[in-house]
């Protein structure tokens, strides 16, 4: 439909130079719409070329708007989000935690869990015996043990070190500080720990969208994958949802969660102008010039972890006092690396 839009402009063009018996016109049409062409084949082959950079997957200025490439992109992440949601061999697909590791029974291969899911051979009972301290573990893949068998990772070794203890891992990879927390209210709870372990004392990149290189223009194929936002309004409110990266093909989520975020908008920017997005010359154009557009008018969020940070941990303190449990933080940076308001608070 695209270059039968085009050649019909074409030959518009030429109809009126003669209907107006113009040769001056004619030709001007006529060169106009002969250099337009050229343009749109050229530019075309060079986005075919960024798109065989980034597997296919373009960035979100390649979508919206009627992009002539929408169509052609959703069905290139929808295969991604389908070939990584089914994977019975890794992880499970979960409407709260975005996704969590598979039941995997097995050998003690590096993938083994147990049948709720957690890193270890072994099944452990809701409740304790009475003579035993339980230990709930929620990290990324540090905590997960990835690449190594069961028996090798560091909760199996903690646990056989005490005869008392029962260490229960919920490690899962790329998880951050808030999904690890939705998972101990979801899941570890049930277990009655006495004592609970992150890995983060911090939040970060893996707990909320990643809009500031979303809009740098990195490949679609980075954006999270079943992966949960967080979302801090300027009054405290957190409010979270789980994310994939066909999210960013659906114009309310673009302009709400990406732009406004930072202080943007795609429907009032003259990039969402049908000539930037129905012709390959404007996609063009606009995938190279429009990060650099918009990285000058962001809006910067500099205190934004750290206000997300304190929720997370008012939320997890006052959810130990509550249930009895003592929290306990494993960071590279120390408490003294952290901000001063995590400081206080700890």
């Amino acid at each position: 439909m695209h270059w039968i839009f085009i050649l019909s402009i074409f030959f518009l063009f030429l109809w009126l130079g003669v209907l107006l018996k113009r040769k001056a016109f004619f030709w001007g049409m006529a060169m106009l719409a002969l250099v337009f062409l050229f343009t749109e084949i050229v530019s075309r082959i060079l986005i075919g070329a960024e798109l065989r950079k980034t597997g296919g997957f373009g960035n979100i200025y390649l979508v919206g708007n009627g992009s002539l490439l929408e169509d052609r992109l959703y069905r290139r992440v929808s295969e991604m989000v389908q070939r990584m949601t089914f994977r019975p061999d890794a992880y499970r697909f979960d409407p709260e935690l975005g996704f969590v590791t598979a039941a995997l029974q097995g050998d003690g291969t590096d993938r083994q869990t147990n049948s709720f899911g957690m890193r270890t051979d072994r099944e452990y009972p809701l409740l304790s015996s009475p003579d035993k301290l339980r230990v709930a573990c929620f990290g990324d893949s540090f905590f997960y043990c990835d690449g190594e068998r069961s028996q090798d990772c560091w909760t199996y070794y903690l646990e056989d070190s005490v005869g008392n203890l029962e260490v229960l891992n919920f490690g899962v990879s790329y998880n951050g500080l808030g999904q690890s927390f939705l998972r101990l209210l979801k899941d570890g709870l049930r277990y009655d720990p006495d004592i609970v372990i992150f890995n983060y004392v911090a939040a970060g990149g893996r707990d909320r969208y990643m809009v500031e290189r979303i809009l740098e223009g990195i490949p679609l194929y980075y954006t999270e994958f079943a992966k949960v936002d967080f979302d801090l309004s300027d009054d405290g409110v957190l409010s979270s949802r789980r994310m994939t990266p066909l999210d960013v093909f659906d114009p309310e989520f673009r302009e709400e969660r990406i732009y406004r975020s930072v202080g943007l908008s795609e429907k009032t920017s003259f990039w969402s102008w049908p000539v930037f997005t129905r012709t390959y010359t404007g996609l063009l154009i606009k995938s190279r010039l429009a990060p650099g557009y918009y990285a000058k008018r962001m809006k910067k969020r500099p205190d934004y972890d750290e206000r997300l940070t304190g929720v997370f941990l008012f939320n997890l303190l006052e959810l130990a006092r509550r249930f009895d449990f003592q929290v306990v933080f494993l960071d590279d940076w120390g408490l003294q690396g952290q901000p001063r308001t995590v400081q206080e608070m700890l």
